[in-house]
């Protein structure tokens, strides 16, 4: 498959181009550890795949529409 072909055919199967499914699933992986453990959310951002936390901070807010740190106090899960 040539590149261009795949994101057509990504983006025709799941409406989503490659690049938006994988924040996605980083955002939703990120979520979840910042609801269920007390990692650092510079520690979190890494184990997402985001480069550097501001980075992280951006597109969580962009796509959760909350920083990190108010998602975490607003659903924090007992342990």
């Amino acid at each position: 498959l040539s590149p261009n072909f795949f994101r057509i055919v990504f983006k025709k199967i799941l409406n989503l181009s490659p690049h938006e499914y994988l924040i996605a699933v980083r955002i939703k992986k990120a979520c979840k550890h910042l609801s269920e453990t007390d990692f650092p959310i510079s520690e979190i951002a890494q184990l997402c795949g985001f480069e550097t936390q501001s980075y992280f901070n951006n597109v969580f807010l962009n796509e959760v529409g909350t920083t990190p740190y108010k998602y975490r106090k607003e659903n924090r899960k007992e342990m």
